[in-house]
C-alpha cells in the first residue's frame, strides 16, 4: 500500500536539504506537488483504483526530484547545457536507493521508474508495457498541463529577441511535438509549450486545458512588437483554433 502522505513529508523534508532561498528550488517544490495532484485527478477520471491513483500521485511528488541536483550542481533547467533531468531522477531513486524513503514495496519499482525517465522524452517508448504507458500518459500530461498554467500565469511575456526558428513553427503546422533540442530563442520556448498540444494523451487533459483558458491566456501575455513574429503568432493562434474543436 502506498502511503502518499507519508511520502509527501518525505519529499517535503528530502526537498529543505536544498537552498529554499533560490526560487527556482521553490518553484520546482510547489510545481511537484501541484503535478501530484493533477496526477490524481487524472487518475481518478480514469477511474482508477485507490492504489493505482496513489501511484500516479507519487509519479507527480517524485517525477522531477532530479531538478533539485540540477539546479544545485549546474544553475540551470536547461537540460542541453547541463543533465537529464529525468535520467539524474532515476539515478537518485534508484541507484542512490532514495525510492525506498518514499514507497517500501519495490512492486512498482519498473513503472515508477520508466516513467520518470521518460517523462521529459520527447515520446513514449512503444516497448513500454500497458501500465508503463498508462503511467507515463498521465505524468506526461499533468507535467504539461502545470506548465501551460505556469506559462499562461506569467504575467505579460516580452522579448528582447523574436527570432523564431523555422523548423519550430513547422512542427505546429505540421501537427508534431517539437525536439527540445529544436528550441533556440526565446518564442521557440513558448512555441514548445503550444506544441504540448500535441503530445496530451487524454480527453479529460484537453478539458482541463479549455476550462481554465490556459492557451487563450498564453497568446494574450505575448507582447510582441515585430510584424513577422506578430503574423507568425496570429496564424498559429488561428490554426489551433480552427484544428481544436475540443479546445472551445
Amino acid at each position: 500500500m502506498i502511503d502518499i502522505k507519508k511520502a509527501k513529508k518525505t519529499f517535503e523534508k528530502y526537498v529543505k536539504k536544498y537552498d529554499m532561498t533560490n526560487p527556482n528550488i521553490k518553484k520546482k517544490y510547489y510545481h511537484s506537488f501541484r503535478v501530484s495532484e493533477m496526477c490524481g485527478e487524472l487518475a481518478t477520471a480514469l477511474h482508477l483504483d485507490e492504489e493505482y491513483t496513489n501511484l500516479a500521485m507519487l509519479i507527480g511528488l517524485l517525477h522531477d526530484i532530479g531538478r533539485f541536483e540540477q539546479i544545485k550542481l549546474y544553475n540551470t533547467f536547461d537540460d542541453l547545457k547541463s543533465i537529464d533531468h529525468g535520467g539524474l531522477g532515476v539515478e537518485l531513486l534508484f541507484d542512490k536507493g532514495l525510492i525506498r524513503d518514499y514507497i517500501k514495496t519495490d512492486e512498482y519499482d519498473e513503472i515508477i521508474k520508466k516513467t520518470i525517465y521518460n517523462h521529459n522524452k520527447i515520446a513514449i517508448p512503444d516497448t513500454y508495457n500497458s501500465n508503463e504507458t498508462l503511467f507515463s500518459k498521465i505524468i506526461r500530461d499533468a507535467d504539461k498541463i502545470d506548465i501551460f498554467r505556469i506559462k499562461s500565469e506569467a504575467g505579460i511575456h516580452k522579448f528582447e529577441d523574436e527570432a523564431i526558428s523555422e523548423g519550430v513553427v513547422d512542427c505546429i503546422i505540421n501537427r508534431s511535438p517539437i525536439d527540445l533540442k529544436m528550441k533556440k530563442t526565446p518564442l521557440d520556448e513558448i512555441l514548445v509549450t503550444i506544441g504540448f498540444l500535441y503530445d496530451i494523451n487524454f480527453v479529460y487533459s484537453y478539458e482541463i486545458i479549455r476550462r481554465e483558458n490556459y492557451l487563450n491566456l498564453l497568446f494574450e501575455s505575448l507582447e510582441l512588437k515585430e510584424d513577422k513574429s506578430i503574423k507568425i503568432f496570429n496564424y498559429i493562434e488561428q490554426f489551433l483554433n480552427n484544428n481544436f474543436d475540443i479546445l472551445r
